[in-house]
């Protein structure tokens, strides 16, 4: 008896881990509630230039959280290199392009990129 209670608690232990494990992965995968106006900006011909040392790149980065992936993202930096080498003509970043060719630096509130691009914010932006 003592055996199988053992076994029953070993058991539930590890149902609850891996459920646990489950959920983070589901949460850090869902799609961001900005994915579709991440793939609008895309399809309206958005870059925006960053470089990996960028603080503001990274909280625009951290604004998108996982739509950042449907962007048009160009680094602009090597590796341990803390100049625009890659883009010598950057001046600072992140850098957001239209198709056309206009320039806006610094980071964008999703407002601004909604005027600029056109692009619907959703609805459970607040």
């Amino acid at each position: 008896m003592k055996v199988n209670s053992t076994v029953l608690m070993i058991g539930l232990a590890v149902a609850i881990l891996v459920g646990l494990i489950g959920f983070a992965t589901w949460q850090n995968n869902k799609p961001s509630i900005y994915t579709e106006f991440a793939q609008c900006l895309d399809e309206k011909g958005a870059k925006v230039y960053v470089a990996w040392w960028c603080p503001h790149c990274e909280s625009q980065k951290a604004d998108f959280g996982s739509a950042w992936d449907e962007l048009d993202v160009v680094e602009c930096s090597s590796p341990g290199i803390r100049t625009f080498d890659l883009c010598p003509d950057l001046e600072s970043s992140p850098t957001w392009e239209t198709a056309e060719g206009d320039e806006y630096s610094g980071r964008r509130t999703f407002e601004n990129l909604s005027e600029i691009y056109g692009c619907e914010l959703p609805v459970e932006h607040s």
